[in-house]
């Protein structure tokens, strides 16, 4: 779940303080309805909400599984920390493809992928290897995903109304999150684990529909003949942040504050402990 940096803005006027209102030229403010009155805004929208909930029911789904099956909470914490290794892994790398393939095309692909590896997990008899490879690649198919919406994004929205649309998309996925763990407990609790992910399989899905009814086709990015590669690329982006003691010290601490979801990972054996099932 990535912030884009946000274009300077003018200073607001007196009336236009308040949540949810950024500036227009002429000192009118946007608020939210300015940005969800944006068709393809509204479908961009609604599949990253159901990529965020889906994401979120898997990793509750595959806590549980792994927990049941094996009865190690080390086992069960490796389990999620698949869930924060892709992007560290490949993250930086394949977020690139963004701009190799037209970005409605991308996003509906990696979504229809996404629901075939997720509903492969959705088998009872698959094995506990295979079951973790197929998580490593769907959340590994989350980061390009990520990408190449925020780089959509700037094409559906106008200049004045983009700030506001990627404010709106960061309180989504943090609200997806949140949501999605509440949601993705009561689903497990109530389906059972393996139904809960085939659930989530017909999420993205669903956002694949809505992505391809909602958002109007555009070709792929122009490419210079000096396109550099992804790796270049990342390669690049390293050295500038790594080169830099002011960034190297914030991307430390960004690697820190990562130790808060040890309780996440520690979920499903903490509630047997306490004597409790899937509702706990």
């Amino acid at each position: 779940m990535h912030n884009g940096e946000h274009p300077p803005l003018s200073r607001r006027p007196a009336h236009a303080s308040g949540p949810g209102r950024h500036r227009q030229p002429g000192d009118q403010p946007v608020a939210y309805r300015d940005v969800f009155a944006v068709r393809e805004f509204r479908a961009l929208w609604s599949a990253q909400a159901l990529s965020c909930a889906g994401d979120q029911f898997a990793q509750v789904a595959i806590a549980y599984v792994v927990y049941a099956r094996t009865g190690s909470a080390f086992l069960t914490a490796s389990a999620y920390a698949l869930t924060y290794l892709p992007p560290v892994i490949g993250g930086a790398v394949l977020s690139g493809l963004a701009d190799l393939v037209p970005r409605q095309q991308m996003m509906i692909t990696l979504d229809l992928i996404r629901a075939g590896l997720v509903a492969l997990m959705a088998l009872p008899g698959l094995p506990f290897t295979g079951l973790c490879l197929l998580f490593f690649g769907t959340v590994l198919l989350g980061t390009p995903f990520s990408a190449t919406r925020s780089a959509l994004l700037s094409d559906v929205l106008p200049a004045d109304k983009y700030p506001l649309g990627s404010v709106i998309g960061s309180h989504t996925a943090q609200l997806g999150q949140i949501g999605g763990f509440v949601a993705g407990g009561g689903l497990v609790a109530a389906l059972g684990p393996y139904r809960a992910l085939a659930l989530d399989s017909l999420s993205f899905s669903l956002s694949a529909g809505i992505l391809a009814r909602g958002v109007r086709p555009r070709p792929a990015p122009p490419r210079g003949a000096s396109h550099p590669s992804p790796w270049e690329i990342t390669w690049d982006g390293v050295a500038a942040v790594f080169g830099s003691p002011a960034l190297r010290t914030l991307v430390l601490f960004g690697w820190l504050a990562g130790f808060t979801v040890v309780p996440e990972a520690l979920a499903a054996p903490y509630a047997h402990t306490l004597g409790g099932g899937a509702t706990t």
